[in-house]
């Protein structure tokens, strides 16, 4: 048992301080807290306040700071090989996506030749595959510039209209070949022309919608925005993405933000994906100053929304 003397609320004090701060740090920046600490707590240790004290309390102060030291050096350790498999992955996608990109040109040539019935049908077969197939490579792209902080959003007014069309024009095929409709309810308060990133933010829509589509067999896919005005240029664009389908379990909420990961292994065998979509849209919705969330208390299917906060470069409105 370790006796205290009268001022050891001194270093107590300041260890609960740097205790709860790291237990309060967000995920990215507990390495930076962490080596702080680790030298704020040495500096601490240093001092002749803690000089004077009983010696069974110098050696626990002295512990907890080679603690630190070795957290602080265990975290830079996690952060390079993080850092390291990122850019694997990243000149692995890099490298697939060459070849790729060539034999989706001569498959594209082969289709414009005379061909049987059956040869077309195989080449449809084909590019299918190798569309599938970019797709996964451009997840796992995406995914590691992410991790490694390299990806970087392009702002630009934009028509909101044309992202909304674009993104419901890459799921019709697949819903048509369900005689699944989509709809769409749109606020006609919602601005016609948004300061955001086009393209990001249509791969967010489009991966919603590619979800919805994909888990729900019979029914309907209905995408809403909802404009809530902060100003006369800003305000928040809720964008949501209700479906038929499926449904998530409260258990399958929990591994649907993990790489690499789906509701459940049942769902990855029966639908496939790498489960990389979803994530890769929360991080993009997050570097908007947004989050992707789910309402599934509907007796049927599954509501993923998030709210957008826009600044408005035009005083068109929808309805317009």
């Amino acid at each position: 048992m370790i006796k205290f003397t009268d001022n050891r609320s001194e270093w107590s004090d300041r260890l609960i301080e740097i205790l709860n701060a790291l237990r309060d740090s967000p995920p990215d920046e507990t390495a930076n807290r962490v080596n702080l600490a680790s030298a704020k707590w040495t500096r601490f240790s240093l001092t002749d306040s803690i000089k004077q004290l009983p010696e069974n309390e110098q050696q626990l102060i002295g512990n907890f700071g080679r603690l630190l030291e070795d957290i602080d050096q265990s975290l830079k350790l996690v952060e390079a090989a993080h850092q390291a498999k990122s850019e694997m992955l990243a000149n692995i996608s890099h490298e697939i996506r060459t070849p790729l990109h060539s034999m989706m040109g001569y498959i594209e040539l082969l289709s414009k030749k005379p061909l049987s019935p059956d040869q077309s049908e195989h080449l449809e077969q084909a590019m299918s595959s190798a569309k599938i197939l970019m797709g996964i490579v451009n997840n796992v792209l995406d995914f590691s510039r992410m991790e490694a902080g390299v990806m970087e959003l392009e702002w630009m007014q934009a028509d909101l209209s044309d992202i909304l069309s674009n993104s419901l024009q890459l799921v019709q095929l697949p819903a048509r070949q369900k005689s699944l409709p989509i709809r769409t309810s749109i606020d006609p308060q919602t601005p016609r022309y948004i300061s955001t990133d086009p393209l990001r933010l249509q791969q967010i829509l489009t991966n919603l919608l590619s979800n919805a589509v994909k888990f729900t067999e019979t029914g309907e896919v209905v995408m809403t925005t909802t404009y809530t005005p902060e100003s006369e240029t800003t305000g928040f664009i809720r964008f949501a993405v209700r479906d038929t389908g499926i449904g998530i379990t409260e258990a399958q909420k929990m591994n649907l933000f993990k790489p690499f990961l789906q509701g459940d292994s049942t769902i990855t065998r029966r639908y496939g994906g790498t489960g990389l979509g979803l994530i890769i849209s929360d991080m993009i919705a997050q570097q908007m100053k947004s989050k992707i969330q789910l309402d599934n208390s509907q007796p049927i299917g599954t509501t993923f929304y998030f709210d957008l906060p826009v600044q408005t470069t035009s005083n068109r409105r929808w309805e317009e």
